[in-house]
């Protein structure tokens, strides 16, 4: 008896009762708006990937993924058009779970093939397109169902839908805590960023957001918003009421900041936190009647079966809580050097410009010569190695392995480069006295090749001239 309570419990991780049955519906009605936003992206991401990223020499890989190379133009036009035509087949639900996996796969490895265009959501949407492939999300509205010979269960088990549901609170959370420093505070880079294409807007709105009152009801509403919105989602009755926020708040990001798809995304899963037979209701609610169909339940599965999935997913969302803490652990300013940045829900923080300076010579060489980086890597991949600057190491690491191509005995690389972070002045951010082709990757450290920045800075002091509209 003792021994039967503590499994249970172990299924029943954080209070949940992970294997009670609920409606699929709500989740099916997510995979069909999850599918329509990865054709979008999968299709904006082609245009860039075949345009653009292919043409670059150099290429920004994660460190656990250096392996990943670019496949060759044709295969990866075949992979991104088979890519697409599994997202229909994952909107229409049908073969779903090859279909997902295949687009959990091909969005994955664009993702780790480059830094250049790193994205919270399109990490975030990597974490979901995987989790989906384990999930009954064809169960409704889907031609798989309507296919089938034999009926099949219209239920699924709840973890499916609190997978996303806690994933998604651990994303506001952190994007909460990530704002809790001194530069958004004091309303930098967010007072920037609002008087971007600001004569869109209505005068009346126009010189709101651009009055101190207004900067600081973004910002301090931001924090706020993401501090408080998952427990609000997560209450029976409080989540009814906060849905104009939620509404405002995601349609208003989307008209003032490119962030692509991720305002729409975030309405959509929003309803994932309503009771999951929602659908049902609402078409009741409409006067839709629904058929009568006989109830077929779920196969029951066994204690086994039960434990691992309790604690995978246990496993799964304590590496999500703990990963983001990695921001803290290095002295100095994140938004500076880059340590903790990504992975860790920091959006929209930093507001960075750089320039850079990199020479070679070989050691028996008198001179320097200048290398031309547009001949190697993108504007775009540029200016997002400049928020991670140990990316600039590879870099540099490319470049000697390239002289010693080449016929280099003893290659020398310099680098000078300049940053500005959140409207600063410029820093030299590197020691310009080092080799950097013989300085090894720090992954627990912040390395002394880059030079702290003045703390006393003021934030914005090179924006001062911002018109006013």
């Amino acid at each position: 008896m003792e021994l039967s309570r503590h499994i249970k419990r172990l299924h029943k991780p954080f209070g949940l009762d992970l294997f009670q049955e609920v409606s699929g519906k709500s989740l099916s009605i997510f995979r069909i708006g999850f599918g329509l936003v990865m054709l979008y992206e999968m299709i904006n991401l082609r245009s860039y990937v075949l345009r653009d990223l292919l043409n670059s020499k150099f290429f920004l890989t994660y460190d656990l993924f250096f392996w990943l190379d670019a496949l060759p133009r044709p295969v990866m036009n075949v992979v991104l058009t088979l890519a697409g035509f599994a997202t229909l087949f994952v909107i229409v639900g049908y073969k779903y779970r090859y279909a997902q996996l295949l687009v959990a796969i091909v969005w994955a490895y664009l993702f780790l093939l480059d830094r250049g265009h790193y994205n919270n959501h399109y990490y975030l949407y990597s974490l979901i397109c995987f989790a989906m492939v384990f999930f009954n999300a064809n169960s409704n509205y889907s031609v798989d169902a309507a296919l089938s010979k034999i009926p099949i269960p219209k239920t699924v088990h709840a973890w499916q839908i609190w997978f996303i549901r806690i994933q998604l609170f651990i994303v506001y959370f952190y994007g909460a805590v990530a704002k809790l420093n001194a530069d958004w505070l004091r309303g930098w880079p967010i007072r920037k960023w609002l008087t971007e294409d600001i004569g869109k807007f209505p005068d009346w709105y126009a010189n709101f957001v651009t009055s101190d009152f207004g900067v600081y009801f973004y910002a301090y509403g931001g924090i706020a918003f993401d501090l408080l919105i998952g427990f609000c989602l997560l209450h029976k009755k409080l989540r009814y009421w906060c849905l104009p926020a939620i509404i405002f708040f995601h349609v208003s990001n989307h008209f003032f900041w490119n962030i692509g798809t991720f305002p729409w995304f975030s309405i959509l899963v929003t309803t994932l936190f309503f009771d999951p037979d929602w659908p049902e209701k609402f078409g009741r609610w409409l006067g839709v009647k629904s058929k009568e169909i006989t109830e077929v339940k779920l196969p029951s599965a066994n204690v086994r079966s039960k434990n691992i999935i309790a604690l995978v997913f246990s496993v799964y969302m304590l590496i999500q809580v703990v990963a983001p803490l990695r921001q803290f652990m290095y002295p100095g300013n994140p938004g500076w050097h880059g340590y903790g940045h990504l992975f860790s829900w920091r959006m929209m923080l930093v507001d960075s410009v750089s320039g850079i300076i990199v020479k070679v010579k070989d050691e028996s060489d008198d001179e320097f010569a200048i290398v031309a980086m547009d001949d190697y890597i993108s504007f775009r991949q540029f200016r997002k190695a400049s928020r991670v600057p140990s990316s600039f190491l590879d870099f540099a690491h490319f470049i000697r392995d390239e002289m010693i191509k080449g016929g280099a005995q003893n290659p020398v690389v310099q680098m000078k480069i300049l940053k500005s972070f959140n409207g600063r002045p410029y820093e030299l951010l590197t020691d310009t006295t080092v080799n950097y082709a013989i300085i090894e990757e720090s992954y627990y450290y912040v390395p002394d090749w880059i030079q702290p920045n003045d703390p006393d800075a003021t934030p914005g002091a090179i924006w001062t001239n911002l018109e006013k509209h």
